[in-house]
């Protein structure tokens, strides 16, 4: 028999507010004459957005950039600058100082000041820090223990909240803001219980009994309950729209494409959205096509799913954005198809490989190498990967997957994280987790990305090697997990010229100051 999940009694309120000005004052302290490019990343359509930015300027030292916000709350903007990037919770009719400090390397090189300047310290302090570390440690701590987990998690989150709500009663931080943070920090921290459940419930089934299957059903429908997948405000968080692809996950998974009236084809797998509220259905619309083209992916027709979009929503704040990435995109193409001739692309050949560790004593020649024959599908450690195609050199190991959103984020910041590595003599190497059937996709984003270094995809005992010795709880805020070992990806690795681990979790290519230091100690 099927289980229906039904929404109940809401404890989280939804808090949306009519229009009023938030102004966020940035001061950069550096050294003198800098000059840092800062950029903002407002909501569109009531949406989390952290990929498009609506709003940028040039700050220098000593200097201030005044921004205001005229939307609608709750809402959370992105904020990047020096090539690092933090969020801000917005609050009607309040006033956010934020200092940035470029050469300070840990968290505290924003500061903040003025309304909720507590608040906005503990959030980007936690979300990706305690709020995600947590939850991993309960997970590894009860491995299949699904009603304790549950019971832990649920534990945590009321503990988090009380945090908040003390300082909400010692005046720290205003009432709306509380309730915003706290729907972020419990959203985070369940949507990784979700992932978590529906990981071992669709692809660990056969191993699961009939009461674990009813403790992961009942402690995912007790959450559903408290925090509503189909608020209206939902997707205003970070979290907001995995939450909600978590519950579908979950709610139409056994659903019948060819007779449910409200899928929507043209979005393939996507179409489910069509099954959603009204009013979530055009912000979720328009950031799958967004993301289609911000992570280079294929999962629909992008021209007939906009048409579809344009028509049905002829006001999204989205569609500007869209015509603007579509133009983009078509010029990039344009620009591929002319250099094409000019990118350095290889096949790998153990006996090429050999020969370059014998001959040549710098780190690679910056071209863009590709497995395609297969020839790492007999290495199954990563002692073995190392002595047999890089000894005597130094790597950094990027492990990634077609499918995964986070890492080809971090694509962004190849360019220069391989000016790093040539500094340093090291080696790149990109090790996808596949799976085969995606070996066209792998080798697209391989060409369209121009991940220089040396590309491979892993066979099953590799993997598992380098979960054995190198997956640790990781504290990407963007982490992905892939069967069957629960790597967590995007994940990252320092080698030296011996095969030896230097470092099992390394920094991610956009902390880019991080690896500075840890080249220069290590």
């Amino acid at each position: 028999m099927k289980k229906v999940l039904f929404i109940l009694v809401p404890v989280f309120l939804e808090i949306f507010q009519v229009s009023a000005e938030n102004k966020v004052i940035f001061t950069l302290h550096d050294k003198p004459n800098s000059s840092y490019l800062l950029s903002i990343a407002e909501p569109l359509d009531g949406r989390y957005n952290n990929k498009i930015e609506t709003f940028k300027q040039t700050i220098t030292d000593s200097s201030n950039v005044e921004f205001t916000f005229r939307k609608e709350y709750p809402a959370i903007i992105a904020v990047e600058v020096t090539g690092r990037r933090f969020n801000i919770i917005m609050s009607p009719n309040t006033t956010v100082y934020t200092d940035i400090y470029p050469q300070i390397s840990t968290n505290d090189w924003i500061v903040f000041h003025g309304d909720n300047a507590v608040g906005q310290k503990l959030y980007n302090d936690n979300r990706l820090g305690e709020w995600l570390q947590t939850p991993q440690k309960i997970f590894k701590e009860n491995e299949k223990k699904y009603h304790v987990i549950g019971i832990q998690i649920k534990n945590y989150v009321n503990s988090v909240i009380h945090t908040i709500d003390s300082l909400k009663y010692l005046e720290k931080i205003s009432d709306s803001f509380a309730e915003v943070i706290k729907k972020e920090c419990s959203l985070g921290i369940y949507e990784n219980l979700m992932m978590y459940y529906n990981y071992h419930f669709y692809a660990k089934r056969d191993e699961l009994s009939i009461s674990d299957s009813i403790a992961i059903r009942s402690s995912q429908d007790e959450i559903f309950s408290s925090l509503p997948p189909f608020a209206s405000d939902i997707l205003a968080y970070t979290e907001g729209s995995i939450y909600l692809g978590s519950y579908a996950d979950v709610a139409y998974h056994y659903i019948d494409i060819s007779t449910e009236k409200r899928y929507i084809p043209v979005f393939n797998n996507d179409g489910r959205i069509g099954l959603f509220p009204d009013n979530l259905q055009k912000p979720a619309l328009g950031g799958e096509i967004v993301g289609q083209y911000f992570y280079n992916l294929n999962g629909f027709d992008r021209t007939k799913a906009i048409a579809y979009f344009r028509e049905k929503y002829p006001d999204s704040e989205y569609l500007p954005v869209i015509d603007k990435i579509v133009k983009r995109y078509k010029q990039l193409q344009a620009d591929s198809s002319k250099e094409k001739t000019q990118v350095n692309i290889k096949a790998i050949t153990k006996k090429d490989i050999i020969l370059e560790n014998e001959t040549n004593t710098s780190s690679y020649d910056g071209a863009v190498h590709i497995d395609t024959s297969g020839i790492v599908a007999h290495i199954n450690t990563l002692n073995e990967l190392h002595n047999t195609f890089f000894k005597g050199k130094k790597i950094f190991i990027d492990i990634w997957a077609p499918w995964c959103k986070p890492c080809i984020e971090e694509f962004v910041y190849k360019a220069q994280l391989d000016s790093l590595l040539k500094l340093h003599n090291i080696i790149p190497v990109l090790l996808s987790l596949g799976p085969k059937m995606l070996e066209k996709h792998w080798i697209q984003l391989v060409y369209d990305n121009k991940l220089a270094g040396y590309n491979f995809v892993v066979n099953d005992s590799l993997r598992n090697d380098i979960f054995r010795r190198a997956i640790v709880n990781h504290s990407n805020p963007f982490t992905t997990m892939s069967t069957p070992t629960s790597i967590l990806i995007p994940h990252y690795i320092y080698m030296d010229e011996h095969g030896d681990i230097i470092e099992k979790d390394a920094p991610r290519p956009s902390e880019i100051e991080k690896l500075v230091d840890l080249f220069k100690e290590k």
